[in-house]
């Protein structure tokens, strides 16, 4: 477990993580990861995470919590490091893959880094967002209600 300065330093990069899934794609199955306990979400400690090829995560539960231009996607990569900045524990996910299934190219390319921390706090990174209106799906935190998350075509956001 790494101790870093600040979240700058973890910022779409994935140097100190591991890889999960290495650029072998999943289409529309979920990948059950190991989480942390110590974060809760809809008071359900997030011991496992599960992440959708279709652009969503699921935090402690089989469900879509966290949608990322959610839509029939394909993800190749993920990854995951736990950590600390200062005394604050992370967990950081990474999903690296496309939000068009059968159409990986350049403007469907979808990149986003969730990040979890002891507080209580989660913090989103998209960095590769799909370059069409058509391709950005939908983007949610759900807990009781959706609450939306602006995302514009072709414009990283955090």
């Amino acid at each position: 477990m790494a101790n870093y300065n600040s979240l700058s330093e973890l910022l779409n990069t994935i140097s100190g993580m591991t890889a999960i899934r290495d650029n072998s794609p999943n289409d529309d199955s979920t990948d059950t990861i190991t989480g942390v306990s110590w974060f809760k979400f809809k008071n359900t400690a997030a011991a496992n995470i599960y992440v959708s090829g279709n652009c969503w995560v699921g935090l402690g539960s089989v469900a879509e919590h966290v949608q990322v231009c959610r839509r029939d996607g394909k993800v190749f990569c993920i990854y995951t490091q736990e950590g600390t900045i200062g005394a604050v524990r992370f967990f950081k996910l990474r999903w690296d893959g496309y939000s068009v299934w059968n159409n990986n190219i350049a403007s469907t390319a979808l990149t986003f880094e969730l990040f979890l921390f002891d507080k209580g706090d989660m913090y989103l990174n998209v960095i590769k967002v799909p370059a069409d209106t058509a391709y950005l799906g939908t983007s949610n935190l759900i807990g009781d209600t959706a609450y939306p998350i602006a995302i514009a075509a072709g414009t990283p956001v955090e």
